[in-house]
């Protein structure tokens, strides 16, 4: 099960198999902008989704998270805070756990750059496995 959500909603309804592709194709920038403190952006344009995610680190492991919506929907709040390096455990045991379901399926992608590397890394914290991804609730308006 893998389930995104957050300021304001707990589930985006996150299709795994057509979204989901959205969200992999940028986890490389998120790891390296969490890693090295650098502001960064997720785009998640598939249709219904339509949000962006702006990474930002006011401090050495905070991490404020704005999400700016190009739908009806409203984000509220528009800001939630998390801890960074709570963060960084998740993306990568996410990455891990991605590279090791595509060796699972025998897909030959899963021998290719980035796959390969990440199913050698990963943050060990198998609390953040499982595929679930969300924010703190102690957002700011």
């Amino acid at each position: 099960m893998f389930r995104i959500g957050g300021f304001g909603a707990e589930d985006w309804e996150f299709d795994i198999s057509y979204d989901m592709s959205s969200f992999v194709e940028s986890l490389p920038e998120l790891v390296e902008g969490l890693q090295t403190r650098r502001e960064c952006e997720i785009d998640l344009y598939p249709p219904g989704i339509e949000r962006t995610l702006t990474f930002r680190y006011p401090d050495q492991d905070t991490v404020e998270v704005e999400c700016a919506s190009r739908t009806s929907w409203a984000p509220r709040p528009s800001k939630e805070i998390s801890s960074r390096t709570d963060l960084l455990a998740l993306c990568r045991a996410l990455q891990k756990d991605f590279a090791v379901s595509l060796e699972a399926v025998g897909s030959d992608v899963a021998r290719l750059p980035p796959f390969d590397a990440w199913r050698l890394e990963g943050s060990g914290d198998r609390r953040c496995a499982g595929g679930e991804v969300g924010l703190s609730d102690r957002g700011d308006a």
